[in-house]
């Protein structure tokens, strides 16, 4: 792939085609989360997986650069592509990446000489300083890698190839598969996972100059000096929001950490990888929203919004459909995947983290729309306000209600999220929306699918315990889910509406598809 001006014309079936690619990535990495993750913790046991999980936490929080960096790239090389000049965007995409290089490798430095002595503050963590040195730098090579990843990932996306996101999610898939599986048969240790998942990144990002061709930088300082300010003035407010959200989305870990046993950090461990394997692939399937809402944004904002509405409702649906069924069905997929050991708590950790992910799933369009419209600092703003508080209610919900209680903060504070910032979107867009045409297209199927799911999960408390029959289980239910919301939304004009634009934008993809 080399860096081309993407179509002029973004249409609805150019993001459902550039969705199933990205949804064919977060395929190969759910299925290695699959495959893996019960033989680590056959190999070494819930505890020290609970403590891997917790040298993952640590540097998570600093994914931001290569992740901050790479939207950064997105957003400014689309719009060079767009205008036509290949030049500059090949420019924007070098300075990205030797930005994301410098930043990533000071930050690793620095981690590695204060982590294994910030995590000896944990106290269900143990073991001596030293001792975790070897974890952190095992695990800290292949973030390193992964931020240079990250920024080649945005460079393929503001050209509008998903195609190529798709092949290096499966290399690294492929390849972490392999490592983790062979480590666990030569040295089943809490190192040798982080290696393996260390090998996978490696093979992902090594993929990535193959993929993308016509990245070089031309112009000498001055050009590096502009291209650089211009990268840096969106991420600065990027930044604040993605370092706000990560610890926030942290903070269960490291309250565990502190107050529990390690025996419950790793069921909660457990439960959150799955979690995020599913919240992963709905927003892989979402996030080309970012680029699509980039190419409208020169329209005034009444014109957008049948595309907004029509796209709130598409991802509060699919989140439901996605997410829902592992509601009723978490007690039985947890002892399936990693054994009994994950007990009573890890199910109601699990379908609490997967509420407030269908919950949280209401904001992400109000968001992907005010970054690509350059409200960044109104984001960050209310990034930071919205994890302060996930933090303290989570400080208070652990240390009353002990592990269960895990994820309990997210969910509640998602729900106030929703009610904000779609008041936000009417605040900032003049009204383009009432209200209730908001609420229709968000809060009325994240409704029912919730709802249906919690009870579904009081009706019927036994599951199946093979994997066909969950797979068989969890199709129904979502079919189920989906089928409720829709039949809700056609109670309403705005629902009946949105359907109408639903299906007439799926029939013109299906044409086009049988005229290729």
């Amino acid at each position: 792939m080399s860096l081309v001006r993407p179509s002029a014309e973004i249409r609805t079936g150019a993001l459902a085609r550039n969705s199933a690619w990205n949804f064919a990535g977060f395929v190969a990495t759910l299925g290695a989360h699959f495959v893996t993750i019960p033989v680590v913790v056959s190999a070494i046991g819930l505890a020290e997986f609970g403590k891997a999980g917790l040298v993952i936490a640590i540097w998570a929080p600093f994914v931001l650069i290569g992740t901050v960096i790479g939207q950064s790239a997105l957003r400014e090389v689309s719009a060079s592509l767009g205008a036509g000049d290949a030049g500059t965007a090949s420019r924007l995409a070098w300075t990205a990446l030797i930005l994301v290089t410098a930043a990533a490798g000071l930050t690793a430095v620095a981690l590695l000489v204060a982590g294994p002595f910030l995590i000896r503050q944990f106290g269900a963590a143990g073991g001596s300083a030293s001792s975790w040195l070897l974890a952190f730098a095992v695990y800290g090579a292949g973030w390193l890698v992964q931020q240079v990843g990250l920024v080649y990932q945005g460079i393929a996306a503001a050209a509008q190839n998903y195609r190529a996101i798709a092949v290096s999610s499966i290399a690294t898939a492929v390849a972490m598969v392999g490592a983790t599986v062979m480590m666990m048969r030569v040295a089943p240790t809490m190192e040798s996972y982080l290696a393996g998942l260390s090998i996978g990144f490696l093979v992902g990002t090594a993929a990535w100059p193959f993929l993308v061709a016509g990245v070089r930088h031309t112009g000498g300082w001055a050009a590096f000096t502009r291209e650089r300010s211009r990268l840096i003035h969106f991420g600065k407010w990027q930044g604040t929001n993605y370092v706000a959200a990560a610890f926030g989305n942290q903070v269960d870990r490291y309250v565990l950490a502190a107050i529990a046993n390690p025996l419950a950090l790793g069921q909660f461990n457990a439960a959150n990888r799955l979690q995020e394997a599913a919240y992963t692939g709905l927003s892989k399937v979402t996030e080309v929203l970012f680029p699509y809402f980039g190419s409208m944004s020169h329209r005034e904002h009444s014109a957008n919004r049948e595309v907004f509405l029509l796209a709130s409702w598409s991802v509060a649906l699919i989140s439901g459909c996605i997410l829902g069924p592992l509601v009723p069905l978490a007690d039985a997929v947890l002892r399936a995947w990693v054994g009994g050991a994950v007990g009573v708590v890890g199910g109601w950790m699990l379908r609490t983290l997967v509420l407030g992910g269908i919950v949280g799933s209401g904001a992400n369009v109000v968001i992907y729309y005010f970054l690509a419209t350059d409200r960044a600092r109104r984001i960050a703003i209310l990034s930071v306000l919205f994890s302060a508080a996930t933090i303290a209610l989570a400080i208070v919900l652990i240390s009353l209600l002990g592990p269960i209680a895990a994820g309990g903060a997210a969910l509640a504070v998602g729900v106030v999220r929703i009610a904000v910032m779609l008041g936000q979107f009417r605040a900032e867009t003049g009204a383009a929306a009432e209200w209730s045409e908001l609420l229709i297209a968000t809060a009325l199927p994240i409704s029912v699918t919730t709802g249906a799911s919690i009870i579904a999960t009081w009706l019927a408390p036994l599951a199946p315990t093979s994997w066909l029959g969950l797979g068989a289980a969890y199709a129904g239910y979502a079919v189920v889910f989906g089928g409720l919301a829709i039949f809700a939304s056609m109670l309403f004009g705005t629902g009946r509406r949105l359907l109408r634009l639903a299906a007439s934008s799926l029939s013109a993809l299906a044409r086009r598809k049988l005229r290729e």
